[in-house]
């Protein structure tokens, strides 16, 4: 495919590069010293594309949903334990019923949530991470003290290739979306009376 043949050179450039800073065989310090930094830019920027574009690919080939019957809770406090040098509280409800969900599809979710409230909030500001039962669904809520989310960004930073951050593809946010809708779910965004934003996913909890 299209993101194949955007990789395959760019292995070849990187080692190009790094040859010809391998080969220099003179005694000029300074051109020694250019060569070093040209090569160390030109790796870090072919990483950097492929990163970026594994991502384009993800979201293009986003997989079909494997449903299993899942605690919501369960899956939430697995996936934080990831951050475990970073302060999240949990407020769980105890007695959630069990729903129909991808595993990995929500763990992606809830990494790409945590992950920007952690980003908007820095090192101090608090985060949590709360579920609820609610009008006849699931709601999960991840609740940040950051900056918060500008009323006429609200809906745009679920689209494609929409971002707020230098170096983001803006392909997050709304992997998140297609990934809750394809549960049969929403989320929003809107604004935390602490301060900063909250996310809202509301789940249909799945029938015996």
């Amino acid at each position: 495919g299209l993101a194949h043949e955007i990789k395959n050179p760019l292995t070849p450039i990187q080692l190009t590069v790094q040859q010809m800073r391998d080969k220099y065989a003179g005694k000029d310090e300074d051109y020694q010293k250019l060569l070093d930094n040209c090569t160390e830019i030109v790796t870090e920027e072919v990483e950097s594309l492929r990163g970026l574009v594994q991502e384009f690919a993800d979201f293009a080939r986003m997989p079909q949903l494997a449903l299993t019957t899942q605690n919501l809770n369960n899956v939430i406090t697995d996936t934080i334990k990831l951050y475990s040098e970073r302060r999240i509280e949990l407020d769980l409800e105890s007695d959630l019923p069990d729903l129909r969900l991808d595993l990995e599809g929500m763990r992606r979710v809830l990494i790409n949530l945590v992950e920007n409230a952690i980003d908007a909030a820095g090192e101090k500001g608090n985060i949590v991470v709360q579920t609820l039962r609610h009008n006849g669904r699931v709601r999960l809520s991840i609740i940040d003290e950051g900056p918060g989310v500008d009323q006429v960004d609200r809906e745009r930073i679920f689209e494609p290739y929409i971002s707020d951050k230098q170096d983001g593809t803006g392909l997050g946010l709304a992997m998140v979306r297609s990934i809750i809708q394809e549960h049969g779910g929403s989320i929003t965004v809107s604004d935390n009376p602490a301060g900063g934003a909250r996310f809202d996913i509301k789940l249909p909890i799945s029938e015996a």
